[in-house]
């Protein structure tokens, strides 16, 4: 018994090595249900990040990964007749399992199928620096760095495979031999500096849009990071008066039932920039969601033209809701649909998200 849950816990949590044949082409399968399923998966699907991992998890429909099944016995795992007598189901049951799939993969399906450009950084040459990660296994270490599990698995391995192991008293000894260290892997990353504010409207009206305003956020996260391995968030909210905010969960939560100035908002984000980021060094993003109602265009206008663009690799102006015909038409005119730092999308409900990021992203003079 203990040997068979040892063997599955092994598969479970290494599926890719326990079933190599295989695994390749259930991802193969899965990026194809992805691809099916895009639109809805962008315009409602759960786009939050695996915490410690670039990763979202993603409920499939009808289809499980390659593994064993262990009987403990004499009962059987088949789908013969049952001597309990009861009647086996005749309707056809949904079954639904999460699998972790890669910003990188998402970003790649997202981009072949909405037939997105690449997003090249600008500004400073690319360079490298040395990054390492403790991926690997190793014989020799110190002991902060002992791997418990692999040694157990090495024990089991080694009694198993000498007949020392025995299942009426199954005691697994590791020995000298037997323990594992992890160890660090080098490797040379890209080291591109890159910035992405949001800015966000939370004037009373904008409330019902705050999801909508989020799930957008979360694409241009996702695409970008497809770029920029290492980017920094920067949050700032607004109504008549703009502020900086340090974390995810309060950018989304502050609300106000003030009025709405843009001003403000293109203004401190000039200030921020000016402050921790030069242009020169760091590839600059803005990424704007509000309904569209402000009470000063003329100035929101003049300090987005002087203050904030001649320092931004793109500027996303979302605007949600159903007075499209305001500011988002003001930014139509002035800088017309296929500026190349101006990207400008106007929706109405969730049910338009990946029109929106198919526009946004889109129209770009960054080559394919």
């Amino acid at each position: 018994m203990l040997q068979a849950y040892l063997l599955e816990g092994m598969l479970k949590s290494n599926p890719e090595k326990m079933v190599h044949p295989d695994y390749p082409r259930f991802k193969k399968i899965i990026s194809g249900i992805v691809k099916k399923d895009l639109k809805r998966f962008i315009n409602y699907g759960d786009l939050t990040f695996k915490k410690g991992k670039d990763a979202i998890k993603i409920p499939i429909r009808n289809i499980d990964i390659p593994h064993f099944r262990y009987s403990l016995g004499d009962e059987g795992i088949g789908q013969g007749e049952d001597d309990g007598g009861e009647q086996a189901g005749k309707d056809p049951g949904e079954h639904y399992f999460e699998v972790e799939v890669s910003l990188d993969e998402i970003a790649d399906i997202i981009m072949e199928e909405l037939e997105l450009p690449n997003i090249e950084p600008k500004g400073n040459e690319q360079t490298s620096k040395e990054k390492y990660k403790y991926t690997d296994i190793s014989r020799t270490g110190p002991d902060s760095l002992r791997s418990f599990k692999r040694t157990f698995r090495e024990a089991l391995k080694r009694q198993l495979t000498s007949g020392e192991y025995n299942p009426d008293d199954p005691v697994i000894s590791p020995i000298k031999k037997d323990t594992r260290y992890k160890s660090r892997k080098v490797f040379e990353s890209p080291d591109i500096n890159a910035v992405l504010f949001y800015v966000l409207d939370v004037s009373g009206s904008m409330y019902p849009n705050m999801q909508i305003a989020r799930r957008i956020a979360r694409v241009t996260e996702i695409l970008l990071k497809h770029t920029y391995k290492d980017l920094k968030l920067e949050y700032i909210v607004h109504d008549t008066e703009a502020k900086r905010v340090y974390n995810e969960e309060d950018f989304y939560r502050i609300d106000s039932s003030g009025g709405t100035f843009f001003s403000t908002a293109y203004e401190l984000c000039s200030k921020v920039i000016n402050e921790q980021y030069n242009p020169a060094d760091w590839n600059i993003y803005v990424a704007q969601f509000t309904d569209g109602c402000p009470f000063d265009v003329d100035e929101g206008i003049s300090s987005l033209k002087e203050k904030l663009l001649p320092n931004l690799n793109a500027f996303f102006y979302t605007q949600i809701g159903d007075k499209i015909h305001f500011f988002y038409e003001i930014l139509e005119k002035e800088f017309g649909e296929d500026h190349n730092v101006v990207k400008i999308a106007g929706i109405n409900d969730g049910k338009e998200v990946y029109d929106a990021i198919k526009k946004l992203f889109s129209k770009s003079d960054e080559k394919k």
